[in-house]
């Protein structure tokens, strides 16, 4: 089991952040919905909700998003257990 987020939700929430700070705004609750300290202070942080990544929802979560080719995974001893496990 590992654990995933999709890069593109982090890749959009870094940049409306970019936006945000380059407007000298602050970005609202919406976007940073939670807090993380850093030791001094508590700091705004955009709070995303990790995936449990499985042989089960593989194909639905880091193939459906791109983030590598079953061509790629599905190479040597894993090509059976991708077989197995239905990813394509």
């Amino acid at each position: 089991m590992t654990v995933y987020k999709p890069m593109y939700e982090e890749v959009a929430a870094a940049a409306a952040i970019a936006v945000i700070a380059r407007a000298r705004q602050t970005p609202g609750k919406a976007l940073a919905n939670g807090e993380t300290n850093n030791k001094k202070t508590d700091v705004p942080s955009v709070l995303l909700t990790p995936q449990s990544v499985t042989t089960k929802n593989m194909e639905s979560t880091i193939i459906a998003d791109k983030f590598i080719d079953p061509k790629q995974l599905c190479t040597g001893d894993f090509a059976s257990l991708c077989s197995k496990d239905g990813i394509h």
